[in-house]
Formats: structure tokens, sequence, C-alpha cells
């Protein structure tokens, strides 16, 4: 007899999913003997075989950010779905197994009542990661199966040469590095924007929608604002915003304006304006042909103390650039400015629940910055599962901290929206 396992009390409610079994249960009825008498014996058509081990086209594979390069789970479903219309399936080897974080689901592979192999998929599944069910999960377990046992009859197998993977990197991979929390750097890949969606797949393709038009027209608007104000910024934070702006989203556009008047309001101030960290930067008076900058020499005491204060992770490194930059100039100020703004954060690190011997990334406290107290609170409350001992180690993941930023982003821009 199976054994359930019970949900922790500010886990998911029991309701909400079904039983997670420790053992495989076979269906009640399942043929086995039956279906293994099946195997090797299916008869392909010269049609079917054709569509099955057609090579892969290169504009349908995907890369990972590790640089593992995959197909998507559709271009497996898409193929036998050709070749055999509806007389294929993939049954399940019982119940989904919880171990860990890890869920794994066995499912055997029919195709016109052949059985043609099994194979156990696997998901990752943290329960309080409101925005993954564990029905998302279990599907993710199914269609990392469907993928193995593809492979297993011998479909996509290009991904698995290392002469196929060579060419493939080299004509659509790049690649760029990241730091993570540790401030280590990592290298992702991405595949190039250049590669166009293959005409099958086109008409998959979501239509833009009035909301996403209405997006487009504000972000419009906001680039033609903030390229108004360029020219009465500093040399450094144009060519910042030069280089960013096509990829900036519509929050860090509105991030970048508040600062650029700020700035423009107080070209007094010797500080330092980087809209990448806004809306809390220093902001950093434009250089005159009256006034030249002069260097403030700092006592060895105050680098050593701003040199401890630069090693926090709650920087990002293009933060502890800014904050050289602006030592050099006035060396009290810029350990002021960076005592403030480390101490801001270890506070939103510790509202979230995270615990002394833990790092919450610099990407994630970012995001709370200059919140309305009242969403601020709110946005803790939604999150404080981050420092959570079994989501705590995604976050070791770049890959998985963007994520949660693009979660934090949405959650807060419609608290915002009911707000107004």
């Amino acid at each position: 007899m199976s054994k359930e396992l019970k949900v922790k009390e500010n886990g998911l409610p029991a309701g909400l999913m079904p039983p997670i079994k420790t053992e495989i249960v076979k269906p009640e009825g399942f043929p086995v003997e039956q279906a293994l008498s099946t195997v090797s014996k299916l008869k392909l058509t010269e049609r079917e075989r054709k569509i099955l081990f057609a090579p892969v086209k290169e504009e349908d594979v995907e890369i990972l950010p590790t640089g593992m390069i995959y197909l998507p789970w559709v271009w497996y479903a898409g193929r036998l779905n050709k070749a055999f219309g509806t007389q294929w399936a993939l049954i399940p080897k019982g119940d989904p197994i919880l171990k860990d974080d890890l869920i794994l689901y066995g499912n055997y592979l029919f195709i016109k009542g052949h059985l043609m192999g099994l194979v156990y998929g696997e998901c990752n599944y943290i329960p309080k990661n409101k925005r993954m069910s564990y029905g998302d999960a279990i599907e993710g377990a199914k269609s990392n199966a469907l993928m193995r046992l593809c492979k297993g009859i011998g479909m996509g197998l290009e991904l698995w040469n290392p002469t196929f993977i060579r060419k493939w990197i080299k004509k659509y991979a790049v690649y760029h590095y990241e730091e993570d929390q540790y401030g280590k750097k990592k290298k992702l890949w991405t595949k190039k924007e250049s590669v166009e969606i293959p005409r099958e797949m086109e008409k998959e393709v979501a239509p833009v929608s009035e909301k996403n038009t209405e997006e487009i027209e504000e972000r419009d608007k906001l680039i033609e604002e903030i390229e108004s104000l360029k020219p009465k910024l500093p040399q450094k934070t144009q060519k910042f915003i030069e280089a960013n702006i096509k990829t900036a989203s519509v929050d860090a556009l509105k991030r970048w304006i508040k600062d650029a008047y700020a700035h423009i309001e107080s070209v007094s101030k010797t500080e330092t304006f980087n809209p990448e960290t806004a809306p809390d930067t220093p902001i950093e008076a434009p250089e005159t042909k009256k006034k030249k900058k002069v260097k403030v020499e700092s006592t060895p005491n105050q680098q050593e103390f701003f040199n401890k204060l630069l090693k926090s992770h709650t920087l990002l490194e293009s933060e502890r650039d800014t904050f050289r930059d602006l030592f050099t100039a006035n060396p009290s100020n810029a350990i002021e400015l960076l005592k403030t703004k480390t101490e801001t954060r270890r506070k939103v690190e510790k509202d979230l629940g995270f615990k002394s011997t833990q790092k919450c990334p610099a990407e994630i406290l970012i995001e709370f910055e200059g919140l309305e107290p009242e969403i601020y609170k709110e946005t803790i409350k939604e999150f404080d599962f981050l420092a959570d001992n079994s989501t705590y180690p995604a976050l070791m993941n770049k890959n998985t901290v963007l994520n949660f930023v693009e979660q934090i982003k949405e959650f807060i821009e419609k608290k915002r929206g009911e707000n107004e």
C-alpha cells in the first residue's frame, strides 16, 4: 500500500493537489505482459519513417543558459501527430513521485498499440512558489518524459552529435557574462535575436493585443522623453542610456526619467547618477568649464572601511564601479551613501526572512527600493517564500533569479494598477 506524504502547514493545502505517493503503482488493469510482447514489433511505413527521422531544422533548436541545446516538447509531439495522428499516447506508470524538490513521473510511450519504451521524466517543484502549481510541475515532468522517449526511438539524435552541436552554437548562439550573488562571473548563453520563427510556427505566435499596443505606445513616449532629457545628463549616463534603451523595461524607463529630473534639479550635488540602479542611485553634477572636479585624498581608514562596504553581496558590479568613481571624488560622501544603500537592502533581506547565513541576490533586493509602504509590505508578504529552505537553493541559479525578478515586477505593477 502506498504511503502518502503529509503537506506542511505552511505549504499548499492538501485539497488543492492530488496525494503525493512514494511508491510506483501500476494503473489498475494495465496489461503489462501483453504490452511487453509488442516491443520492437512496430512496422513503420516509408512515409512515417521519413517524418520521424527527418533531419532536425536548425531554426527549431533552442539553447539553455548553460549552453545545452534542446528541442521543445511541441517539436516531438508535432512529429508524432504528423506521422500517426491520434494513434500514439503516453500512459503514466502510476502516480508522480515527489523526492525532495524534484517530481519524477514514469510514462510509457505507445504507438499503434505497440510499447516503444518507459522512462521517468523530471521537473523541479517548489511548493511555496505560487506561480508553478503542482499540476504545472507534473506537466513539466511529462514533457521531459516525452523528449526522452522520442530520443530512445531515434528522433532528433543530432542534438547529441558533437559536430552538430559545435556548428549550431557557432552559427546561432551568443553568450555574455553576468555575476551571481557572490560576485562570481558566469557565462550565460542565448539564441541570436536574428533567428526567424519557422513558418510552421508563425500561426502559434500570439497576435498583438490592445493591452500590448498600449504598452508599446507608453514605452515609445517614455523613450522619447528620456531622449529629450539625455543631453542634460553626464556623458557617462548618456552612453549608458544609448547602450540599454532598446532593452529597458517600462519600469526602468520611468525610473530613469524620475532620476533624470532629480539630477537636473540638483546639479549642485556631487553624486553619481546611474539609471541602472534607480531610484535610490546618487546623482552626479554635470561637468562645467568653470568648475573642475577636484580629487579629494582619502585616509587609510576610509579606504579600508569603503573596501569592506564594497564587498557587500547586496550590490551589483555596476554599482560598485559607480561608487569607486564617487569615492575618488568625495570619499566621505561615497562612504555615507554606500553605507545607507547596503543597510537599506539588508533590511529588505531581513524583512523577506533571510537568515544571517543566507544571501539574497542584489537583483531581487533592488526591486523593493522606492516602493510605497503598503505595496512594499504586500510584496514582502508575497515573496517571503524565497528565504524558505525549499526555495533558497534555487537562487544559486542566475536564470531562476531573473525569473523571480520578473515575477516581482509583475506583482508590483498589478498592485499599483489596483490602487489607481
